[in-house]
């Protein structure tokens, strides 16, 4: 069962929650951007060749993936079930535990998200707008705080977090300004 309700009504409707060729870029950018998911069209358009073309079907077939775990062919990509939903949270919880933050080496740890990631944020009303309709802003700082934790337990700065202002959630796939900043960071992390 998926976890939002426009998937359970897609997936009500056709059997699975993917809609396919439902990838229009300029309607989904103009509509809610932070749900595509980047600001790269170009990027956007590569990722659903892979997901949708006839092209890449034929490949799949080749390869013997001509059915996926909810019988279509080739891969899918749709929305978070309730049980994936459930095992990520249980998982983020264990993770965060004193005994298991211990555990981790000292191996340093750099969390990069970009500020505008629904993906990655706890979204808060911070007022309403003139029409009365909420005003929501990000709130990242439970990754900040992972971070905090990480450090606190190993008496050093192994964790560092990096917010990429106005990025969304696939920075490797972002607008080349945001993709670039986010690269560099990581190069600049494994010299060191």
């Amino acid at each position: 069962m998926y976890s939002t309700g426009i998937a359970r009504k897609q997936e009500a409707k056709t059997g699975t929650a993917y809609v396919y060729g439902a990838r229009d870029f300029q309607k989904a950018f103009s509509r809610a951007p932070e749900q595509v998911m980047t600001h790269s069209e170009e990027r956007y358009r590569a990722k659903t060749f892979l997901w949708e073309s006839n092209e890449m079907a034929t490949l799949y077939k080749e390869l013997g993936l001509t059915k996926n775990w909810n019988g279509n062919k080739g891969p899918t990509l749709s929305a978070p079930t309730y049980e994936w939903t459930h095992q990520a949270a249980k998982f983020n919880g264990e993770m965060r535990k004193v005994r298991n933050l211990r555990r981790l080496s000292d191996m340093p740890i750099k969390i990069i998200t970009g500020s505008r990631d629904v993906r990655a944020y706890t979204p808060f009303v911070s007022g309403h707008d003139s029409a009365g309709q909420p005003i929501c802003e990000t709130d990242l700082r439970e990754h900040k705080k992972f971070c905090d934790s990480v450090n606190e337990r190993k008496g050093s700065k192994v964790c560092t977090f990096v917010e990429l202002e106005g990025a969304l959630h696939e920075i490797y796939k972002e607008a080349d300004h945001f993709r670039d900043q986010g690269l560099n960071l990581v190069v600049d992390f494994f010299l060191k």
